[in-house]
């Protein structure tokens, strides 16, 4: 067997295919905690399944890809219990009459009032969405993002500069709903790197760039090629894709890339012989599932990348999101997560357990920070399909 035949781990991401920990931060002091953090577990899935059934139930979707939900509906996320928390603007008993039609009320539902409809809160990232497309400069310069809090009933705008000046010049020319809270906040910062000593991945010129893969994927019309998902930011088209260090090994190429709308990924084949896709997710003997998954906030979901530190696992905070890059770029419908990212996960599969199987849930984008805490961001990987026209096999 040619000895340079090895396994190009698809939801590792790092060349060198280093260490993951694959866990979602289960206390292990003692068995009767890691049962309930089992059963935790197996609740948020449950949860996590309901909620995507709710969602499809009551949810319709305009010619201009906007949603609508019924006004008594206030959003919804899992609990650090693992138990699905729906929220009303409603009499609860009203609410659980129509939202039962749907779950048959199940044990695992809680209901809860709230001040704004969930439709409210759209409404409000809609406005804001559309008035920045013609905002002044020392607006959009000022503007770092928001994103849509369910758990707290408020879209979070973050500004670099709070002030309330600075506010007042935002509500009166972009938006002034009462469901808005301002906060300060830095804009997304890549995680991806360029210098001596990276794990060189894509070569864009004669530099060569750091980063993670995500999860393999064929093309779903033309050629129909094999390859795996990595960053757009990362990756260009024609960029060359190496293994190990500097020109170590050259083995395929950037074929498609997108850095806009909802979507930062690039599509990358591998070509060189000696090199076999799989699907097991970087050092373990977990197996990804040719699937994405939904997660919705409060899911568990876990980071696996170049650096699959112990903390890179984490719930999910918010699914609708805007945010800007350092350099500039717009990523719109991002979702926020609490799991750890550093330099050189960028492209790095984000994961969720559906059940018994491990299914993507996004790829990673970088790291932002809002309110003196940092949160990773990830793209859904099912719009990065839909974006690259490629799917999962």
């Amino acid at each position: 067997m040619n000895m340079r035949i090895k396994l190009f781990m698809t939801a590792l991401l790092s060349i060198f295919l280093m260490s993951c920990s694959d866990q979602v931060d289960l206390p292990a002091d003692t068995q009767e905690e890691t049962q309930v953090s089992e059963s935790y577990l197996d609740r948020a899935s449950e949860s996590n399944t309901l909620a995507n059934k709710i969602e499809s139930s009551i949810v319709s979707i305009s010619r201009a890809g906007e949603s609508t939900y019924p006004e008594y509906f206030g959003g919804l996320y899992i609990d650090s219990d693992g138990y699905l928390v729906i929220l009303t603007t409603e009499d609860i008993a009203d609410s659980r009459s129509a939202i039962s039609t749907v779950v048959s009320d199940s044990e695992l539902v809680r209901y809860k009032t709230c001040k704004y409809s969930y439709q409210d809160l759209l409404n409000a990232t809609y406005e804001i969405d559309r008035a920045l497309s013609t905002a002044s400069k020392n607006i959009t310069d000022n503007f770092v993002g928001y994103a849509l809090m369910t758990e707290e009933n408020v879209v979070t705008v973050i500004l670099e500069d709070d002030s309330q000046s600075a506010i007042t010049d935002f509500e009166q020319n972009i938006c002034d709903s009462p469901c808005l809270t301002f906060t300060k906040g830095k804009k997304l910062v890549y995680h991806s790197s360029l210098g001596p000593g990276s794990l060189s991945v894509i070569k864009s010129g004669s530099s060569f760039y750091g980063g993670s893969y995500g999860f393999r994927a064929k093309e779903s019309t033309g050629s129909k090629r094999n390859g795996i998902v990595t960053s757009g930011h990362l990756a260009a088209v024609g960029d060359l894709v190496y293994s190990g260090l500097t020109s170590a090994v050259q083995i395929g190429s950037c074929v498609k890339s997108q850095v806009s709308g909802s979507v930062d990924a690039a599509f990358v084949t591998i070509t060189d012989p000696d090199y076999t896709l799989t699907n097991t997710i970087g050092s373990t003997t977990k197996t990804l599932s040719a699937a994405t998954l939904t997660a919705n906030v409060g899911s568990p979901v876990v980071l696996c990348a170049q650096n699959c530190l112990s903390g890179s696992s984490g719930t999910v905070k918010s699914i609708v999101g805007r945010y800007t890059a350092s350099n500039g770029n717009v990523i719109t419908n991002v979702s926020f997560a609490t799991y750890t990212t550093v330099n050189r996960d960028s492209g790095g599969l984000v994961y969720g357990v559906d059940g018994t199987s491990n299914k993507a849930v996004g790829i990673n984008i970088g790291e932002g920070q809002y309110n003196g805490t940092y949160y990773g961001m990830y793209c859904k990987a099912s719009l990065v399909l839909s974006a690259l026209g490629i799917t999962m096999y």
